[in-house]
């Protein structure tokens, strides 16, 4: 279940072809019209997942008001009886947004682009480097030059028109990013600054990597680790975070 007005249906023991668009009825009932997503080779779209029968029935609570039983559930990880360990940290994106109620929002728990940017003289500064926002449950278990995997969704889901994001629009096809990486840094997020303050020559007072800045509201403060500086407002990347931020005034806090 999506939200409150549709579903992703798994389906088994098809007889005859669907369309690729049409009306479905449950006992003559409409309900409602479906889009087809189904791969032509399943095994290549769905390859490393399982199916899993004899589950007992559980119930789950989606939200507030509403409770579906379902005999499905997601493997974080499988381990054989001839295995000693702990299962490997899985993380979601989403789990964030549901523990935020951020429903409306699903693309609040993660980001994903690259450092390189074009400067205040509209020049292209390159970088080898790119970001992913991560769950803390992700971030707080793992290290400088870990290895992890990843998984962009690339299976259509959503309100039509039915579509994916494609991050090869980023130079970071689906391809390279649902792979194994390396970590070469953990960061606590970034800042948005739009200057106000300037020297006697007109020159903005800009945060420099691996300078500490400091909220004067709350009193965090943060190592500056990239700066991406445009004429009048600079994304400062931050690290080693002691403290709460405030929101700030480009999202109207006060």
């Amino acid at each position: 279940i999506e939200n409150v007005s549709q579903a992703v249906i798994y389906m088994k023991d098809v007889s005859g072809e669907y369309l690729p668009t049409d009306e479905f009825f449950l006992n003559a009932v409409s309900c409602g019209t479906f889009e087809l997503i189904k791969p032509a080779i399943a095994t290549e779209t769905f390859g490393g997942w399982w199916k899993i029968d004899g589950i007992p029935l559980f119930t789950t609570t989606v939200n507030t008001a509403q409770e579906i039983s379902i005999p499905n559930l997601i493997g974080q990880d499988f381990i054989t009886s001839s295995e000693s360990r702990s299962p490997v940290p899985f993380s979601n994106t989403m789990d964030d947004v549901h523990a935020l109620s951020l429903i409306t929002d699903p693309t609040r728990g993660g980001r994903l682009g690259h450092l390189s940017y074009y400067d205040k003289q509209g020049l292209p500064n390159l970088s080898e480097l790119w970001f992913i926002r991560a769950p803390t449950s992700f971030t707080d278990v793992s290290n400088k030059d870990d290895t992890f995997k990843m998984w962009v969704n690339t299976i259509r889901g959503g309100v039509a028109p039915i579509s994916v994001f494609d991050p090869a629009s980023l130079g970071l096809p689906f391809t390279y990013l649902n792979n194994t990486h390396r970590i070469f840094d953990l960061w606590s997020g970034y800042i948005d600054i739009s200057f106000t303050n300037f020297d006697n020559l007109g020159n903005p007072y800009v945060p420099q990597e691996n300078e500490v800045i400091m909220d004067n509201i709350t009193g965090a403060t943060a190592t500056v680790a990239y700066l991406q500086e445009q004429l009048l407002t600079a994304r400062v990347f931050v690290k080693d975070r002691t403290g709460t931020f405030s929101f700030g005034f480009n999202n109207s806090a006060t």
